[in-house]
């Protein structure tokens, strides 16, 4: 082996190259009916250079200074003549020195530290359906402190009594408060009223086994009853909508009308309120509900699509022929949304939040929902394909045009999707493609 001169960092090595070893990161896949696994190369696992450094006669001393040096735990850069400049960490250290002839050998593991020499961007995966709900669920807690704030600033010091009280859930709450004031007890009564005019809206659309709304656990408060009641209605507007969700922009925007309506019912004011206080209406509560579930939905609607665009890939990069040159039909694209749609339907969601972050500031989550929102447009727009038109000199077969541009064969179902095309035997004129 050659003796070359290295650095580690600024330090001056006189070595040779023991052995330079890698492994690689292979995935394995054990598929049914195939002889051997499936494998995919995801990269290096590791690398390892070793290292013999040599410090003879006056250099000798300058040994004990280096391996002061090798304790670090920082990040190391050493110097190579064959492999430049490579960034790692020291793995082990052996030391063989002789005082006698002022001789000493250190030999070196170095494990290099992690590059990108594929190219590839590894994608950060994130549970977008557990991020919406989560803020869903923690937005209940603030929409009753909400509530509660509104009621108070009603009310008075009659609020804490008002508030704290257990309530029997079969029974109207003005029953089961005492000793309050005649404009406190109209108000219970418009409670009363109005949460039972809830309780009967679409009574014959039962909230799914499923529901989110199942796992919170509203308390039997005043403001679990009102905040709860507003949240179960929304739902059964979103169940009764449910037929349209494979046309987002439609779904959303009969949620949003059916939350106006909502919201047109939910002002009024007590004819008798305490003096220079005026009864709280039950509009803020309901935007506020109505835009939590909006946020959710849209979020829940775009994580659809992106599983949507993803199996189309997966579709698409399938083989099209077998060993015997027969044709493998692809399974049928499934329904993604256009840029317009995406943008139509968070305009919508955007709306309701913004009207309801601007009546109630405090609840942060709203806030908390708008950004998981716009993170994730962000995500999906950069993470959908470039497409571009392309004109046509002759009528051809569409198959045929995703070859001719370098697209894969059964990407023609993915091109009817953004195409309006009668006859694709016989594609012609302007054509959107893929990039």
């Amino acid at each position: 082996m050659d003796r070359y001169q290295a650095k580690l960092d600024q330090i001056p090595l006189d070595c040779e190259t023991l052995d330079d070893t890698w492994t690689k990161a292979i995935a394995r896949a054990d598929i049914p009916y195939l002889d051997g696994p499936k494998t995919e190369d995801m990269g290096l696992k590791d690398r390892v250079i070793r290292l013999r450094c040599y410090f003879l006669g006056e250099d000798y001393q300058r040994h004990n200074d280096l391996l002061g040096y090798l304790a670090r735990r920082d990040l190391f850069e050493l110097t190579h003549p064959k492999y430049g400049i490579v960034k790692g960490r020291i793995e082990t250290v052996a030391v063989h020195h002789d005082d006698r002839v002022a001789t000493a050998e250190i030999d070196i593991s170095f494990v290099a530290e992690a590059t990108n020499g594929g190219g590839v961007v590894p994608l950060v995966e994130i549970d977008r359906r557990g991020a919406a709900e989560e803020s869903f669920v923690d937005g209940q807690d603030e929409a009753m402190s909400q509530y509660a704030d509104d009621v108070r600033a009603a009310l008075g010091m009659e609020a804490e009594v008002v508030l704290a009280a257990e309530l029997d859930p079969d029974l109207p709450v003005v029953d089961q408060i005492v000793g309050i004031s005649r404009a406190a007890r109209n108000y219970l009564k418009q409670v009363d009223a109005w949460t039972g005019d809830l309780a009967g809206t679409l009574s014959d659309v039962a909230n799914p086994a499923s529901s989110l709304l199942n796992a919170i656990n509203y308390p039997n408060t005043l403001a679990g009853r009102v905040v709860g009641t507003i949240a179960r209605t929304v739902e059964r507007y979103v169940e009764t909508l449910s037929g349209f969700r494979s046309a987002p922009f439609r779904f959303l925007s009969g949620l949003s009308l059916g939350l106006a309506a909502l919201r047109s019912s939910a002002g009024f004011y007590d004819p008798a309120p305490l003096p220079g206080r005026t009864m709280p209406t039950f509009a803020t509560p309901t935007r506020i509900a109505g835009a939590q579930r909006m946020a959710m939905e849209t979020s829940l609607i775009m994580a659809d699509d992106e599983q949507a665009r993803q199996s189309a890939r997966s579709s698409a990069a399938a083989d099209s022929f077998d060993a015997l040159g027969n044709y493998l039909a692809p399974e049928p694209a499934p329904e993604v949304m256009t840029d317009q749609e995406l943008e139509q339907g968070l305009a919508v969601a955007r709306t309701e939040l913004q009207a309801a972050i601007d009546v109630a500031r405090s609840v942060t989550t709203l806030k908390t929902q708008a950004s998981q929102l716009k993170q994730q447009a962000a995500t999906m727009k950069a993470g959908r394909a470039r497409v571009v038109e392309v004109d046509l000199d002759n009528p051809m077969p569409l198959h045929l045009v995703c070859l001719r541009y370098g697209l894969p064969y059964n990407d023609a179902e993915r091109l009817l999707v953004i195409n309006d095309i009668p006859a694709p035997s016989r594609t012609g004129g302007t054509v959107k493609v893929y990039a």
